[in-house]
């Protein structure tokens, strides 16, 4: 369930209820980095789960927290003190989510993410393989929907072949998406905002194309993650960026004052120290040299 219906007036009936705070088990948070990256800004009831959890459960009653992309140091200690976890009183496990059988690529685009066309993308989709393209916002979706339209024959099965998916979608229509793009050998691309970064498990996806770095480095794996879940596959994640942006983490590090910590900047710095200036991408893991050679 979504933390938004933890402040509904049920939730509060249930929980003083002496037949379910007697049979409680435990309590669970899937993504629980969402706490920083959406509990600060757009979704604040992520930050709330914590004094939920600790005021409305049993005491007796144990509490996880589970993620694939926490970072450690500052990122994890918040998460644990929005969630009432202080040292001496909870076990941490931390095991790798290495994903040997994906593939990570940063290209440079030839055309800005501002535009109507996207011609960075079609050779990937001429490929044939089953993409999910992120964006950063419902505008770049629409863009990018009706680019890959005007390109396909009119006989085509467009509705099919590429669906959106977003929180405005029905809930519908998103689960529909999800059941195409598994089980329909003609669905073949996904047009996502962040909407598709956390928890969804399409294991047919073969592609992840992001259109620009998300805003954190969290968002970025999770984006990465939504490929190669089977592990007999070869997953592709590719971020198209600006050269701009590489340029900005370089003078970011650059400064000569003393700047916070920001480990996002240090991730885009690592990839501008790889990519060489000819050829324009890089590739970090995964066999072969670039993305044509899985087409």
């Amino acid at each position: 369930m979504d933390p938004e219906h933890l402040r509904d007036k049920e939730w509060r009936e249930i929980t003083e209820s002496p037949i379910f705070r007697a049979n409680i088990l435990f309590g669970c948070i899937d993504e629980v980095h969402l706490i920083n990256v959406w509990g600060l800004s757009f979704r604040t009831a992520f930050a709330a789960i914590g004094t939920f959890l600790r005021g409305r459960f049993p005491a007796s009653v144990s509490v996880v927290g589970l993620s694939a992309t926490l970072e450690p140091g500052p990122a994890t200690a918040s998460v644990c003190k929005s969630l009432g976890f202080f040292d001496g009183g909870f076990k941490f496990i931390r095991n790798s989510n290495e994903r040997p059988n994906t593939q990570f690529t940063v290209q440079f685009t030839t055309r800005g993410l501002n535009s109507d066309t996207f011609p960075d993308l079609l050779p990937y989709l001429a490929s044939g393989r089953k993409t999910i393209i992120h964006c950063r916002t419902l505008d770049q979706v629409s863009r990018v929907y009706a680019y890959i339209w005007r390109l396909q024959p009119d006989n085509a099965d467009k509705l099919i072949r590429t669906r959106m998916y977003h929180s405005i979608n029905p809930a519908d229509y998103n689960a529909e998406t999800i059941r195409l793009i598994d089980n329909n050998p003609r669905c073949q691309i996904i047009i996502s905002t962040v909407a598709f970064s956390n928890g969804l498990n399409a294991k047919s996806l073969l592609d992840s194309l992001s259109l620009g770095f998300a805003p954190t480095f969290d968002e970025s794996w999770q984006e990465k993650g939504r490929v190669g879940r089977n592990p007999d596959t070869i997953g592709r994640g590719v971020i198209l960026a600006n050269r701009s942006v590489i340029k900005a983490a370089e003078t970011y590090l650059e400064c000569e004052y003393i700047i916070p910590y920001n480990p996002f900047i240090y991730f885009l710095f690592f990839f501008s120290s790889c990519l060489s200036s000819n050829p324009a991408e890089y590739c970090l893991k995964g066999k072969g040299k670039g993305p044509s050679n899985l087409g």
